[in-house]
C-alpha cells in the first residue's frame, strides 16, 4: 500500500477527503464518469448519479479478499455477462455494482489494512529480536543462537530461519547488517502508525452506507476520468430526511 503524506490533506473538507480516498483506492478501485453520447456533437455530458466503478484485477491480492457468494450477486460476479474494459495501465478492469463497492469498502478494504498492520507488527517484533541477537554477539565471532524467551511455534520458526541466515555472513557483513537493522524499526513503526490512521479514517468516513452514497455521488466535483462505456453503476439517491421545526 502506498504511503501518502496525510498532512497534504485537510479532511474537514469533503473535496480533499474524496481526493485522498480516490488515491488510496487506486490499486483496487478506479472511478470514471460515464458520458451520455450527444448525436449532434459526438460529445457527451456526464450522467449524474452514475459511475463506472472498476475493480482492478490484481492476481497478487491475497486469496481471502474475495467477493461475497451472496446469491443476489452470483450472475454479476461469476457469470459471463460481467462488463470488462481494457485500460492502458491495467490488463483489464471489471465494472462492479454499488453493492459490490459497499462490500469492498466495508469488508475487504478493512481486511487488507488489518493484514498489513499485522504483517508489519510481526516484522517489527522479529526485528527487535534480531537487534537483541546482534547486540549480544557484536563483540564475538558471528555465531548466533535463538533467544530462549521466544514463544510460539511461528515465531520460533521465523527466528530459526533468521539465525541460519545470520550465521552465513562474515563479520564485515554482520557489521553492515547491524547498521541497517538500527534504522529499520522507526520505518516500520511509522508505517504501522500510518496504516492505523487510514484504518481510522476509513471506519469513520465509510462506516455508514449513507456516507458512501454521498461520497460516490459527489465524485462529480472531482476531475476524474470520463468514459463512453455504456454499462455503469447506478448510485442510490441520498435518503430524504424530514425537516425539523
Amino acid at each position: 500500500m502506498e504511503l501518502i503524506d496525510l498532512s497534504e490533506y485537510d479532511l474537514s473538507y469533503e473535496k480533499q477527503f474524496m481526493t485522498l480516498m480516490v488515491r488510496l483506492l487506486r490499486p483496487y478501485i478506479i472511478f470514471k464518469k460515464p458520458l451520455a453520447p450527444d448525436p449532434s456533437t459526438n460529445l457527451g455530458e456526464p450522467i449524474h448519479g452514475t459511475l463506472n466503478i472498476y475493480w482492478v484485477g490484481d492476481p497478487l491480492l491475497p486469496q481471502p479478499h474475495t467477493w461475497p457468494t451472496n446469491p443476489r450477486f452470483t450472475s454479476i460476479l461469476f457469470g459471463t455477462s460481467r462488463p470488462a474494459a481494457k485500460d492502458r495501465n491495467h490488463e483489464s478492469l471489471e465494472i462492479i455494482s454499488f453493492e459490490e463497492y459497499v462490500h469492498f469498502i466495508q469488508c475487504i478494504f478493512p481486511k487488507i489494512i488489518q493484514d498489513e498492520i499485522t504483517k508489519n507488527k510481526e516484522e517489527l517484533v522479529l526485528l527487535e529480536i534480531k537487534k537483541e541477537v546482534l547486540l549480544n554477539e557484536r563483540h564475538s565471532e558471528p555465531r548466533f543462537i535463538l533467544p530462549r524467551f521466544m514463544n510460539g511455534e511461528g515465531d520460533r520458526r521465523r527466528g530459526n530461519e533468521m539465525i541460519k541466515e545470520l550465521n552465513r555472513y562474515s563479520r564485515t557483513e554482520i557489521n553492515e547488517i547491524c547498521k541497517q537493522t538500527d534504522n529499520k524499526p522507526p520505518e516500520l513503526s511509522n508505517k504501522i502508525e500510518y496504516l492505523e490512521m487510514i484504518q481510522k479514517i476509513n471506519r469513520k468516513e465509510n462506516g455508514s452506507i449513507n456516507k458512501i452514497i454521498y461520497f460516490l455521488r459527489n465524485l462529480d466535483y472531482l476531475e476524474i476520468q470520463t468514459t463512453q462505456e455504456r454499462p455503469w453503476t447506478r448510485i442510490p439517491a441520498p435518503p430524504k430526511f424530514d425537516s425539523f421545526g
